[in-house]
């Protein structure tokens, strides 16, 4: 039988506590990532479900990245001083990254089934960054700060780019254009990656306090102001890319400060994990799984409607087969190896 409780101080909880509602809300925003990546625009021929696609595609489901950087960012540094012990976790956890990028990207190479993997080189950068804070003695919450300031510059070449062109500074201007010549975006480590990381590393290293309440309504709040923020930016702004918005910060926060206060207890914890491994696989395959039925629906010769529709159903089914039949296969012991493709 599962017990749900408020954890009123993380110290409470043992080292390898499980975390079992972060499993499944990782789970859930796999299908974020999914929705995001399988673009459904072209059958959105009334105008108003034209609006509400875009909305949750362009503005809702994003937070489904900041949120695994953010969970990343607290499962590692509630395990991690600034020791050499430390040190050496932080390196296994940057390779064990690094290899998955390099799988995913073999996997990959026959297509253009590449376009989320930023993700995986953009986590590591921002660890290290964090941690290399920590190790020269910065406190956790100028590391926040440091973080949102460098957001704020990457806001400004993302969602909120608008401003960019309404303040028409042609020094502001030419600026952001040299920096797109040579990085193309700032969805990366530095200016998104950064700040979500350290606000998993401020409350898992902080023991940072708030009433239940208090934080229930703050989620909330900055949840009404990011959806208020999306249908603007995404109706009227002149957007360059809606990977980054602004209340999506404070959300992250307080969301992820009630997941990892929120004990559920649970004696058959596999299935959660299991649900977790699932969830990565959802992540890192659906593009190439999309690519590879391209070939086959493109065969049928279906109306242009009806093939995104099938197009759409059979990626996301053939996903979760996927990811449910690596998992299980993993469970043996002769093929434990096919674990490399998701941890």
């Amino acid at each position: 039988m599962k017990k749900i409780s408020w954890v009123n101080s993380l110290k409470e909880l043992p080292e390898k506590h499980h975390f079992i509602l972060m499993d499944i809300l990782k789970f859930l925003c796999a299908f974020l990532v999914f929705y995001i990546h399988i673009n459904l625009s072209q059958v959105c021929h009334n105008e108003f479900f034209a609006h509400v696609h875009h909305f949750f595609r362009n503005g809702i489901c994003r937070i489904a990245v900041p949120f695994y950087f953010a969970c990343s960012g607290f499962l590692l540094f509630r395990k991690i001083n600034t020791d050499k012990e430390s040190n050496n976790k932080v390196q296994l956890f940057i390779a064990r990254i690094l290899k998955l990028y390099g799988i995913w990207m073999i996997l990959s190479l026959f297509n253009t089934a590449r376009s989320h993997l930023w993700f995986l080189l953009s986590l590591p950068f921002a660890v290290g960054l964090v941690y290399l804070c920590l190790k020269i003695k910065i406190k956790p919450i100028y590391i926040l700060l440091i973080g949102f300031v460098l957001y704020l510059f990457g806001l400004l070449g993302d969602s909120w780019y608008g401003l960019i062109l309404k303040i028409n500074n042609r020094y502001l201007t030419a600026f952001f254009d040299n920096y797109f010549f040579y990085f193309i975006n700032t969805r990366n480590g530095l200016f998104m990656g950064f700040i979500f990381v350290a606000i998993g590393m401020f409350i898992a290293k902080t023991d940072f306090k708030i009433n239940k309440i208090l934080c229930f309504v703050s989620m909330v709040f900055f949840a009404v102001l990011f959806m208020l923020e999306c249908y603007c930016l995404t109706r009227y702004g002149n957007c360059k890319e809606y990977n980054m918005f602004l209340f999506l910060v404070p959300f992250t926060f307080f969301f992820l400060y009630c997941v990892v206060h929120i004990n559920i207890n649970d004696d058959k914890t596999d299935k959660y994990l299991r649900l977790r491994d699932m969830g990565m696989l959802i992540f890192y395959s659906h593009l190439v799984i999309y690519y590879l039925l391209d070939f086959v629906i493109t065969k049928f010769n279906l109306p242009s409607n009806m093939f995104v529709i099938v197009h759409f159903v059979a990626s996301l089914v053939c996903t979760i087969l996927f990811a449910i039949l690596v998992t299980a296969i993993a469970k043996k012991d002769k093929t434990k190896w096919i674990k490399w493709l998701y941890t």
